[in-house]
């Protein structure tokens, strides 16, 4: 994931709508109480780099500055007490024939774990 995704007019829109959503509200105080920083994020559940679609408002939850980390700790600890943490590719070095493909590989590999994650993470939301 990099940070041009951002910059993108899509990428606002879909911010937004999730914003909209989530009453302009950190969802994580929401559940759990406590205080918030002022300053708000739109948070993929699954992130972008482990296959999660940029764009699907469903991967978007509001964070603020404060609970943004806890989400994704919450979230690896979920993953990682049911076995299906993220794997690196099992393939030797070089063996991918083009550039991106090991990262490709990694997330096809673990698009399922991932998917699981999110069911997990979407149960406490």
């Amino acid at each position: 994931m990099t940070t041009v995704l951002y910059d993108t007019e899509q990428w606002e829109l879909v911010r937004e709508r999730a914003l909209r959503r989530d009453g302009y509200r950190c969802t994580v105080a929401r559940l759990l109480g406590g205080r918030c920083s002022r300053t708000l994020d739109v948070h993929h559940i699954v992130p972008v780099s482990e296959g999660g679609d940029e764009f699907d408002l469903d991967n978007l939850m509001t964070a603020c500055h404060r609970h943004h980390p806890m989400v994704e700790a919450l979230r690896r600890a979920i993953l990682r007490a049911s076995g299906r943490e993220w794997k690196p590719c099992p393939h030797p070095p070089g063996t991918h024939r083009y550039e991106g493909a090991r990262e490709a590989c990694e997330r096809t590999l673990n698009r399922q774990r991932s998917v699981e994650g999110l069911k997990a993470v979407r149960a406490l939301h």
